[in-house]
């Protein structure tokens, strides 16, 4: 049949309109028939065909999603050019979430290196417009870094709706990780004037019986039979500070041989809430500094003077003494004695540095003469001081001799003195020796801080510090609050007040 040629003319969809909104189409007579006796299915398929591209459109909106949905925890996996394109894979956890090739690479607003992520196979630089560069910071960059996180422009995005994944910070708002402190930075911050106070009312809510809010049970100690050395665990929860913690000691004395420290501490910090681990941090000094402070609030409640301060040892522990009750008290002399007289010395040149003045002693005898404090900080297993040797009235802070508490002061002084401690659970265990000289413990510091207990100043006093746990985790805490501070974050509940 032979073919006529018409025009016909039509408005067309807007993807493919040309100036004046009307194009010419040459048609056959079958396209004839249709134009001319079927317009109302001609706007059914332009209906159909519009309804297929909003599916479509609606599709790839949601795809796009994931644009801003991920930025906070996507990270590139691997990255390979070719002919100017990037294949890129980005995972979040474990599980991967895009994989798609591309060109241009991005930056985001701060000048970071990521890489575009849109959660479609190809990514060319029209499916990402103008106005979603600007709005979210990006700009096109040729280069990418491999491993790197896709940080977001500016505040962190909203978290992707994923509850059955157990990675996502949707489900855990804290899954950073726990922070790490050395040695060098706890001591950067720890003070004498904030310590010792905190550990005073840790020593108090210990010791208050009616309102329950420290919680600290036995330490356990497993020996390590191989090397002679024990591992020791000291759980505990201060309510009042909001500090749950866990010390936990290594003693190897075959360590000395190597060169290496024979008794090792760390602190692990939880979150009370939530129970998440907050902080891992080495302990010596956290134990050095609270168990001065403890010797500090003791002679606070129990000395009648502070004129002479005598130190008996020049270890760590010494010297924590001598700074802590120099800090706190105006001590006219402080003075040393160890049973090595360069030790002595050593120490006196140490405290120096720190401005404290201080002499070393080749006796003993001569270094506790008239002293109105004195601290014994050794691991004698024999006495080193003397009821002869003291003036009454004078307080004693006994802090060290080891495993056997009571062995550095003799049996006279001992029945002679009125005996303190922190806690009467571990004394009932620790101290249980002096029985044996019918010495009998009054009671617990905490309570003469309550004021359950009112002591007599003239009675010659000795603080036996055992350590606790609690005083562990309020220095924990304050450790962290003070670094959280300086990090300008508050994460971790602060202390009640």
């Amino acid at each position: 049949m032979h073919e006529k040629t018409v025009t016909a003319q039509r408005h067309i969809h807007d993807d493919i309109q040309e100036a004046g909104g009307i194009k010419n189409i040459h048609i056959g007579k079958k396209m004839l028939d249709y134009v001319g006796g079927a317009r109302k299915r001609y706007h059914e398929y332009l209906e159909m065909k519009k309804q297929e591209r909003s599916e479509e459109d609606k599709k790839k909106a949601e795809k796009r999603k994931l644009d801003i949905q991920l930025a906070n925890t996507l990270v590139v996996l691997s990255s390979t050019a070719e002919d100017g394109e990037i294949e890129v894979r980005i995972s979040v956890g474990n599980k991967l979430w895009v994989e798609f090739s591309g060109n241009p690479r991005l930056m985001d607003g701060r000048n970071q290196p990521v890489n575009a992520y849109m959660c479609s196979k190809h990514f060319e630089s029209n499916q990402f417009r103008r106005d979603d560069r600007q709005s979210l910071g990006y700009k096109a960059v040729p280069t990418i870094s491999v491993g790197s996180p896709l940080i977001p422009a500016s505040k962190p995005p909203e978290p992707p709706d994923c509850p059955n994944d157990p990675l996502t910070s949707h489900n855990f708002p804290h899954l950073e990780p726990p922070v790490f402190l050395d040695e060098d930075t706890v001591r950067d911050l720890l003070t004498w004037d904030t310590l010792v106070p905190i550990i005073e009312g840790a020593m108090r809510a210990a010791s208050d019986k009616k309102t329950v809010s420290v919680v600290q049970p036995p330490r356990t100690i497993m020996p390590v039979p191989t090397t002679d050395g024990f591992l020791m665990t000291m759980p505990g929860f201060s309510g009042g500070d909001n500090a749950l913690a866990c010390k936990v000691v290594t003693a190897f004395p075959k360590n000395s041989a190597k060169g290496l420290a024979t008794i090792n501490a760390t602190i692990l910090l939880f979150d009370p809430t939530t129970g998440r681990l907050a902080m891992i941090m080495e302990a010596n000094e956290v134990t050095a500094w609270r168990t001065a402070a403890a010797s500090v609030v003791a002679t606070k409640h129990l000395s009648s003077d502070t004129n002479i301060l005598a130190i008996l040892g020049s270890g760590i522990q010494a010297k924590s003494h001598a700074l802590a009750m120099d800090n706190s008290f105006n001590f006219n002399q402080i003075r040393v004695w160890s049973r090595n007289l360069s030790s002595a010395q050593s120490m006196c040149e140490f405290l120096r540095e720190y401005g404290t003045e201080v002499e070393a002693y080749e006796s003993g005898e001569e270094c506790v003469k008239d002293a109105d404090v004195i601290v014994t900080a050794t691991y004698a297993t024999s006495p080193i001081l003397r009821l002869a040797w003291v003036k009454p009235g004078v307080h004693i802070n006994a802090i060290g001799a080891g495993v056997n508490h009571h062995s550095e002061l003799d049996e006279h002084l001992y029945r002679h003195s009125v005996i303190y401690t922190d806690t009467m659970a571990s004394a009932k265990v620790e101290l249980q020796g002096l029985a044996e000289f019918g010495v009998k413990i009054e009671g617990e510091i905490g309570d003469i801080v309550a004021g359950q207990i009112t002591p007599n100043r003239r009675d010659i006093t000795v603080f036996h510090s055992l350590g606790m746990a609690v005083e562990d985790a309020v220095t924990a805490k304050l450790v962290y609050d003070k670094y959280r501070v300086n990090q300008q974050s508050e994460d971790f509940p602060q202390a009640q007040t």
